[in-house]
């Protein structure tokens, strides 16, 4: 009443600034109501109508030892609080008097309370009446009164846990496909008890769920510099040079393995307790190898050229280039390749932390693992055709080859969320790890030079030399974040058909472009004098992953 009179006085005004109040205002009015609201659930008592005592129907010839005042009455019915008492026997049983009877009036009332107090709320949008719960089984021999009438009660919607697994097919209305009576898809787990009670990991396929996704994944990639040009075949000592009139680039500061790539996640878990609160769940996924590749040749390309920025003998830096064809001087190929791989996965503890109305909320804790993997190699060959450029007919082979490794061993924080209606579902995980990540760097240089049959190899290349060749290992503290959304149809009784989208990071990560020089500077003279270069540092920079999802899921 108290809002209704609240936005009665702010309707009237007609401004617009009234008008934006009287949404919020209605909204803020609505939404606790609506979290509030009373939710029917199903319950049992007896009817309060005119109690009439139940009768027992015995046929005459039946025994031959009835009383004489029954001989001869082919049916007599007798008040059973006349009756001696007797054992009660179940469906299908004989009494001491050789009458079959069912379980009496007393005891079928008794189970019908003894079952209303076995009403519980769960992780779902619908609470459920299951039949009673007897030493982890259902009590089979348990009959119902058919004349039993239904009331609701008010219930606050809110999930509590420590109760007892309670169980039941029938008592859960479940159909073949997995819906109650009411249309409700999405009844928790549809009358299954949870077994090994102590509440240990089981193998038992009731207490495991898990998900199989197929991903598409977008990396953020990475960005070369530029690795091979071109230019007119005019002047060999100018020709694909950078800053030069003509000079066009052939690879290099293009983003590469940025492309979807298709990839995979597994997700398996198992609750850890019969109450659901606490669950133990292991995920591994993998983003599908990105590959990068160049080739080139005289036929393709007359003139190939490998810039750099030459700092030999203490002299100013200028513009050059390494020739690997060029009309008259000499004729050659050159390949470019690379690749890049992503995966990692988590081992998590999931407790439960809130939950009312469909909706629950668990907190998470566990191990974290990622690993990115680059590479990259340039190997060119030039066979001379001038004695400017070479001794005539030998052959000069050149290669340079950067192999990164970066792997992160954390713990992990977060929250994850389920939100369920009807057949529906929206579910949230945020988490963040936290930990040890190691980054290591092998790099390679090779010149082969053959002449005559007889071949000499330097160890050093364009882009690796004798300063920043070699293996090095670093540690730092890494962060890996992830979100991930999914939304999920119950399709299926006990599946989910789900699409979503997720994104990891990983902070501080060593990349292919970041091992290279960035201004490709080399000093070529042997021992280096004066700028010692190219250099051995690295650059560091935040690597991600991102895409969609869809997969099938086992609900739990």
């Amino acid at each position: 009443m108290d809002c209704y009179l609240i936005l009665r006085s702010f309707s009237g005004t007609g401004s617009r600034f009234s008008w934006l109040t009287l949404v919020v205002l209605a909204t803020i009015c609505v939404l606790p109501a609506a979290a509030h609201g009373q939710r029917q659930i199903r319950t049992k008592k007896p009817d309060r109508g005119v109690y009439q005592p139940p009768t027992v129907q015995v046929d005459a010839t039946e025994s031959a030892n009835a009383p004489a005042a029954r001989r001869g009455e082919q049916l007599v019915e007798a008040d059973i609080r006349d009756a001696q008492p007797m054992p009660t026997a179940r469906v299908g049983q004989q009494s001491a008097n050789g009458l079959t009877t069912r379980r009496s009036a007393t005891q079928s009332r008794s189970s019908a309370t003894q079952s209303r107090s076995n009403v519980r709320s769960v992780r779902f949008n619908e609470p459920v009446l299951d039949a009673p719960y007897v030493g982890g089984a259902i009590a089979n021999d348990v009959i119902l009164d058919s004349d039993v009438q239904y009331e609701t009660i008010p219930y606050d919607g809110e999930i509590v846990c420590g109760a007892e697994p309670v169980c039941g097919v029938e008592a859960m209305g479940c159909d073949s496909i997995g819906c109650d009576s009411a249309g409700s898809c999405g009844s928790p787990r549809c009358g299954r008890c949870l077994p090994s009670p102590n509440g240990y990991i089981s193998f038992s396929p009731d207490r495991w769920f898990g998900s199989i996704e197929l991903m598409l994944m977008y990396r953020k990639g990475d960005r070369l510099p530029t690795l091979l040009t071109t230019g007119p075949s005019t002047d060999a000592d100018t020709a694909g040079e950078l800053g030069q009139a003509g000079t066009q680039t052939v690879v290099g500061g293009d983003p590469i393995f940025r492309d979807v790539a298709a990839g995979g996640r597994l997700t398996l878990g198992t609750w850890l307790d019969n109450q659901q609160c606490r669950s133990l769940i292991f995920r591994g996924w993998f983003s599908g190898e990105k590959t990068f590749g160049f080739v080139r040749d005289q036929n393709g390309q007359s003139v190939i050229t490998r810039p750099f920025l030459d700092v030999s003998d203490n002299q100013a830096a200028q513009q050059d280039t390494l020739l690997i064809a060029f009309p008259g001087r000499a004729t050659g190929s050159i390949s470019i390749s690379g690749d890049s791989n992503v995966y990692g996965g988590d081992v998590s503890v999931r407790q439960f932390w809130y939950g009312i109305e469909g909706l629950s909320i668990d907190f998470l804790y566990g191990y974290q693992f990622m690993r990115l993997d680059e590479n990259l190699a340039i190997r060119g060959s030039s066979v001379s055709l001038d004695d400017d450029f070479a001794p005539l007919g030998s052959t000069i082979a050149i290669s340079d080859s950067f192999d990164i490794e970066n792997e992160f061993h954390g713990g992990q924080i977060g929250v994850a969320s389920m939100y369920r209606e009807g057949c529906w579902s929206f579910s949230a995980l945020a988490k963040t790890g936290f930990g040890s990540l190691a980054r290591r760097a092998d790099l390679q240089g090779e010149t082969r030079t053959s002449i005559d049959g007889n071949t000499a190899v330097d160890n050093q290349g364009l882009l690796v030399r004798d300063l920043n060749s070699g293996s090095r290992t670093d540690h730092t503290f890494g962060w890996v974040p992830e979100i991930d959304l999914t939304l999920g149809w119950r399709k299926f009784p006990c599946y989910e058909v789900t699409v979503g989208y997720h994104i990891t990071a990983m902070t501080d990560a060593l990349q292919v472009s970041g091992a290279v020089d960035p201004s490709l500077a080399v000093n070529l003279s042997d021992p280096p004098t004066g700028q010692q270069r190219p250099r051995e540092s690295f650059d560091y920079r935040t690597f991600y992953v991102q895409g969609i999802h869809f997969g099938l899921q086992y609900v739990y």
